[in-house]
Formats: C-alpha cells, sequence, structure tokens
C-alpha cells in the first residue's frame, strides 16, 4: 500500500518575505550597461536609460537601432496593473518598458522593448558573467515585428520571495511487501514468449 500522498505532503519550500521591493533589489544595478552578442548584432541593455541593437568592427558603428529609451510612466503603470508579487496571478519576473525607439520601416511604428527581469540563483551563470556580478541579458526576442522582450537575469531578484526560484521538496517513498508471494508465482519458471 502505498502512504497517502497529498498537497500538503508535496510542496515547495517557501522562503520568508524579503523587506525590500523587486525596484529596490535593481536599484543595486544603477546605470550600468549589459551586452549580449548575437551573431552580427550586439544588444545593450543599459539599466533605466535605453536598450539598443547595434553592430561595430572595432571602435566604429557601422549600424545601430535604438529599441527603446527607459519610460518610468509606461512602467509604473504595468506595475499597478499587474497581480502584486507572490499572488497566484503574478509573473515570477519584474517588468521594465522601453519605448519611442528608432522608427521601424516595415510598422511605422517605433521600436519597443519590455526587459523582464527575473532570478538567477548563483552559480548558475559561466564564469564570464560571474565577473559581471552574475547579471546578465539572457536571452532577445522579437515576438513581432519591431517588439522585443529582452530577458534579464540578476541574482539580485533572487533576494526577493516572489522571484525566487522555488525548489521542490521531495518525499522519499518505502514500500513494504504485504505478506510472502503466493507459492504459485514463486514457483512458476519463466517461460519464452511463444510459451504464452
Amino acid at each position: 500500500m502505498l502512504p497517502d500522498v497529498n498537497a500538503s505532503s508535496v510542496h515547495a519550500t517557501s522562503p520568508e518575505p524579503a523587506a525590500a521591493s523587486a525596484a529596490e533589489q535593481l536599484a543595486e544595478l544603477g546605470e550600468r550597461c549589459f551586452y549580449r552578442v548575437e551573431g552580427w548584432w550586439t544588444f545593450e541593455l543599459c539599466m533605466r536609460r535605453h536598450v539598443r541593437q547595434f553592430h561595430a568592427e572595432g571602435d566604429a558603428v557601422l549600424s545601430e537601432f535604438m529599441l527603446g529609451l527607459f519610460s518610468e510612466a509606461e512602467t509604473a503603470a504595468a506595475a499597478a496593473a499587474s497581480p502584486p508579487p507572490g499572488s497566484p496571478a503574478a509573473a515570477r519576473y519584474h517588468v521594465h518598458l522601453f519605448s519611442e525607439g528608432t522608427p521601424c520601416d516595415i510598422t511605422g511604428q517605433r521600436r519597443s522593448t519590455e526587459v523582464r527581469f527575473l532570478c538567477a540563483p548563483e552559480g548558475s551563470q559561466a564564469a564570464a558573467v560571474v565577473l559581471a556580478g552574475g547579471s546578465f541579458i539572457e536571452s532577445i526576442k522579437e515576438p513581432s515585428t519591431c517588439t522585443y522582450v529582452l530577458t534579464f537575469a540578476t541574482p539580485l531578484l533572487c533576494k526577493h520571495d516572489a522571484f525566487r526560484v522555488m525548489e521542490p521538496t521531495v518525499s522519499t517513498i518505502a514500500c513494504t511487501p504485504l505478506g510472502p508471494a503466493p507459492a504459485a508465482l514463486a514457483a512458476e519458471e519463466p517461460r519464452a514468449h511463444d510459451e504464452l
């Protein structure tokens, strides 16, 4: 017989609430810039300033697109419209919005970027990232023309309970036979497939 496994015995451990908000935790990054190279392009995120895509050879920038300027008002509006951190409907990331980038040739609209900050537990990054304090641009996607989503991973958000990666509690199940095996099963010899 298996032990009774219910919701209370299989759960994620939840840390104590952190005192500082996500914005306060991210303030430690100041206005530092972070970079990600993907093929021909380099992507630059300068905290609370801009997101930029460019191609450089040596010190010369040959091509450049501003993917958005930080918008305090749009970021605050997005935060106000979001479920509170830690609630079941809340995303496990904090958002900054960047708008008014270079006009898009295809849509005529200005480029914009949503930057999603998420927890990156220390020790989960490459050595080069550790030199940058463990914070890095994890990815950049273009879900629709000239609209971008940049994912930024940082151990700073791991200090906030609403963004911390939860480790599930693992329980061991021990099985105990109910009694000796029936004599008919114990005496039966293995048979070839064709004999069945």
